[in-house]
């Protein structure tokens, strides 16, 4: 966790992170939860990654992109 009080300790402390923590998915279907992918887990990703994520939650949750050709975009996770 960044010192928020005097000089950055690293690098680390300088970027801007967020944590996705994906809540009660013990009460959904073992298949919804399975399709989720990454997405079931939690993990922090940079803050300049945010619209990347957003889309990719929107594709996976919403039920884009199934069946379609790859786009030439991935994902990567960080944490």
């Amino acid at each position: 966790m960044p010192d928020l009080q005097g000089e950055p300790k690293s690098k680390a402390d300088l970027i801007q992170s967020l944590q996705y923590t994906p809540l009660h998915l013990e009460k959904e279907a073992e298949d919804f939860v399975e399709s989720l992918g990454f997405l079931n887990k939690p993990f922090s990703f940079e803050r300049e990654q945010l619209a990347l994520f957003l889309r990719t939650l929107h594709d996976v949750v919403g039920g884009e992109g199934k069946g379609d050709e790859d786009d030439g975009e991935d994902v990567e996770v960080l944490g």
